[in-house]
């Protein structure tokens, strides 16, 4: 069974993710999400998630900096980057964090 973690500090935009995307048909089984990089830590202690849909920008440690550590913590999971701006840095980041996807 496939574990998702989606780490959003916009609630609107992280419920509507957990609640309206077809998870089950892309057989993702267990989701848990989290508002910010301290709770996504803390969730990941027990929930040890297959894929990570991260914020870029986010107070306090953003995404990037999250998923670094994540990587080396979680080295099998999978990145995916979301986030409402368009910025290069921010991307080029991601790419060499080994992302496998930014959805602007």
């Amino acid at each position: 069974m496939i574990r998702l973690l989606i780490v959003e500090d916009e609630s609107i935009i992280r419920n509507g993710l957990v609640r309206h995307m077809p998870w089950q048909k892309l057989e993702i089984g267990e989701i848990q999400a989290a508002a910010n990089a301290k709770e996504a830590f803390r969730i990941s202690k027990t929930f040890r998630p297959n894929i990570i849909l991260s914020d870029i920008r986010m107070p306090g440690m953003n995404g990037i900096n999250l998923c670094t550590r994540f990587r080396e913590k979680l080295p099998d999971s999978q990145i995916i980057f979301i986030s409402g701006y368009s910025d290069k840095e921010y991307l080029m980041s991601a790419i060499k964090l080994g992302a496998v996807s930014y959805v602007e």
